[in-house]
Parts: C-alpha cells; sequence; structure tokens
C-alpha cells in the first residue's frame, strides 16, 4: 500500500511539474541562434553564426539589427547599462561596444588587451572587462581604456568556456562540466559540479541554467542549488528569460513560456 502510495505521489508530482509551463507564443526565426541573451527591459538579442545581431521586444517583434561584416560568429552577447551592447568574437578576437544599434561601435582587438588567445569575455559592472586566456589558463579582469590589469588569477577551469557573466559583485562562469562564482577580485567563492550549462539567465537575484533538459535555479551567493524542473520541450539549445517570460530556442524556433506557481 505505501509503495502505491509513493508511485501516485510522484506521478502528480512529475505531472504538476510539467503543468507548470504554459505557451504563449511561438516566433519563427530566418536562421538558428548561435548566441542570446536578454536585458534589463525584457529585449531579446539573437546572434547568429554570419555576425548578424537582432534585438526583439519581450513578444519576439523585430526591432534592430545590426552585422559585422568580417562575418564572424557572435560568442557572447551582453546588453549593458545605457542602452550598450557587449559583443565578443572568439574568431576574430575581438569585443565590440554597440551604443543603440545606430552608431560606430566601439572595437577592442584583444591583441590590444591580451598577449593570448581569449577563450571568453564579458563585461564587468565598473566598464571593465573579464577575460579568460588560454595556455595558460588565467583569468583576467582589465581596464580596456588604459590597458592595465586590474586582476589577474590562475583558476582550475576547463577549457570550454560556454558563459561568462558578471552580476553585482560576483562572477559566473560555466564551462563543459561546472558552474564557478568568483567574486569581483577573481577569488574562488563556489564550485557547482555536474553542470553542462547550455545557457545563463538571472531572475531576482538567482541564476537560471539550462542544462541538459532541465532548467536550474541556484542561489549564486550561497552557491546552492534552489530547485530543477523539466523543460517543457525536448531538444531546445537555449533559454531566455525576459521578466515575464521563459524563452526556449528550439532550431530555428523561440517558444514564449509563461511559468505558473
Amino acid at each position: 500500500m505505501e509503495k502505491k502510495l509513493l508511485c501516485v505521489i510522484l506521478i502528480l508530482s512529475s505531472l504538476c511539474s510539467i503543468s507548470q509551463w504554459r505557451l504563449s507564443r511561438e516566433v519563427e526565426l530566418t536562421k538558428k541562434p548561435h548566441s542570446f541573451a536578454s536585458d534589463s527591459q525584457g529585449n531579446i538579442y539573437i546572434g547568429y553564426r554570419d555576425g548578424s545581431l537582432v534585438k526583439y521586444d519581450s513578444t519576439g517583434k523585430e526591432l534592430l539589427n545590426y552585422s559585422l561584416s568580417n562575418q564572424s560568429p557572435i560568442t557572447l552577447i551582453e546588453p549593458q547599462f545605457q542602452l550598450k551592447t557587449f559583443l565578443f568574437y572568439f574568431d576574430n578576437q575581438v569585443i565590440t561596444i554597440l551604443d543603440r544599434f545606430n552608431s560606430i561601435p566601439k572595437n577592442y582587438p584583444i591583441r590590444d588587451l591580451s598577449n593570448s588567445i581569449v577563450s571568453n569575455a564579458c563585461p564587468a559592472m565598473d566598464g571593465s572587462f573579464w577575460m579568460v586566456e588560454n595556455n595558460p589558463l588565467i583569468l583576467k579582469r582589465i581596464d580596456p581604456n588604459r590597458k592595465n590589469v586590474i586582476v589577474e588569477v590562475q583558476p582550475e577551469l576547463g577549457t570550454d568556456i560556454r558563459y561568462m557573466k558578471a552580476y553585482q559583485n560576483i562572477l559566473l562562469i560555466a564551462d563543459e562540466k561546472a558552474l564557478f562564482i568568483f567574486d569581483q577580485f577573481g577569488t574562488l567563492l563556489f564550485k557547482l559540479d555536474g553542470i553542462k550549462t547550455t545557457s545563463l539567465s538571472i531572475e531576482n537575484d538567482e541564476v537560471l541554467l539550462l542544462s541538459k533538459s532541465e532548467v536550474i535555479k541556484i542561489d549564486p551567493f550561497k552557491g546552492e542549488i534552489l530547485s530543477k524542473k523539466e523543460t517543457p520541450l525536448e531538444g531546445v539549445s537555449g533559454m531566455i528569460y525576459t521578466g515575464s517570460s521563459y524563452v526556449f530556442i528550439q532550431d530555428k524556433k523561440l517558444f514564449f513560456y509563461r511559468k505558473q506557481n
């Protein structure tokens, strides 16, 4: 009897988890996304392998687009304050700052900031750049104007740096096996093993990770996993949180879901 009751509870729990996702909209894209992000207003940024970048509103309506002439894939997108957008191109080893998409972009060649190949980079909260150099693997924070090193440490990261994001006074780095949480001086605070991150977002001071077929919610200030939810779709390659919707990417399509309590 107890075993039957336990099975019923598990089935009901699974059904409740699935019912918490409610599909509200689908948006077709012309190409398969390569990188993606959202800003504090809920706008969505999609980067493609040909170097183009498209900005959508929170409903998936296209607002602006930008394309770099060298057609290099956009590795990382990070919308910043004052309508500026940070872009990192691994293939070309360059950081580009877009200002409202309609003025001349500011380019920062990595060769002017580092003597090594940089696997990934993101903006710090003070306007400096966090970068992970290869061979040897070094984490640096650099002032792009003065070109001086503010922080330099040698952490035990993997070779495949999938995501970097500075948030408040911490730095989040996801490689192929774990999530690392550093302070603003590059000191490792927490390491969460066994997480193969394919996207990273922030929701109310909590980190949302898409890992395989799960959405994992983490308290980054305590290094604790708060919850795990199955994705509403199979075969999703990314997730973007807009503040009102969880947008899942499947091939050339965006699926907008609202999570029910």
